[in-house]
């Protein structure tokens, strides 16, 4: 099924990208550093000390939108895409897109970073990377899947229980491991949540765990993955729940 394919696709191809990070922080430490130090708290004195009013500002890009809201010690991004908005304080992450425009401008390997780039846009519709260097991120990914949409009722245990064991049987073959799947409600939201690992011998790194959260509203799938070192997991995943209990659809 095409909508499972795409749940495969973005968890391998996100398990592949934190492993990649992880060797461009060891490689450029110093260049990835200075970005999150230097020019990101610049770029946010520079709006707080311009205006003295709350902004708000909304860029459209295609179907994805963003707005920025100042909010005493948080600086939220609200995040919106084909109908799904999510809220993202840019305290704790960090646009992936900001990393990769860094990367080719100063990488001694740009076109690593033009080929990675292309592979988030062919599967994810925006990728988070947390600001602590960890080598955690999450991904927003969303796909038009029509009537089948309105089929998938999450809340009907028999509905989620057949999806759940599809997906198990698509992401082992795709070589991860499948740690389990429950459903849960995020800000009321019915969700089929899977969590999967990967062995240090996949990745090329470390271990790594994901949990990805699969919604369907409308005529659309979406899902939003967090992935991390294994042993890093449970300690960044309370700001990964702060993001998708902010979870909304149109």
């Amino acid at each position: 099924m095409k909508k499972i394919l795409l749940i495969s696709l973005v968890a391998t191809m996100m398990m592949s990208f934190t492993a990649c990070m992880k060797k461009e922080e060891v490689k450029d430490e110093i260049t990835f550093k200075t970005y999150i130090e230097d020019i990101v708290p610049e770029r946010i004195t520079t709006e707080e000390t311009t205006e003295e009013t709350t902004t708000e500002e909304t860029e459209v890009v295609t179907e994805e939108t963003t707005e920025e809201i100042s909010q005493g010690d948080t600086k939220i991004e609200e995040f919106a895409t084909n109908g799904c908005k999510i809220k993202i304080d840019e305290l704790k992450w960090l646009d992936v897109k900001g990393y990769l425009e860094l990367s080719k401008m100063t990488s001694e390997n740009p076109e690593a970073a033009i080929a990675l780039e292309q592979k988030m846009k062919a599967t994810c519709d925006a990728a988070y990377y947390y600001k602590s260097l960890s080598g955690a991120n999450l991904t927003i990914a969303s796909m038009e899947v029509g009537e089948a949409a309105s089929q998938m009722d999450l809340s009907d245990n028999i509905i989620a229980g057949m999806l759940a064991s599809n997906l198990e049987k698509e992401l082992t073959q795709s070589g991860v491991t499948f740690v389990g799947a429950e459903m849960e409600k995020f800000n009321g939201n019915p969700s089929l949540v899977i969590t999967i690992e990967s062995p240090a011998i996949m990745t090329g790194t470390v271990d790594m765990k994901a949990q990805m959260c699969i919604f369907y509203e409308g005529t659309h799938q979406y899902m939003i993955t967090f992935t991390s070192e294994k042993e890093n997991f449970d300690e960044y995943k309370p700001d990964f729940d702060e993001v998708m209990d902010s979870i909304t659809f149109n």
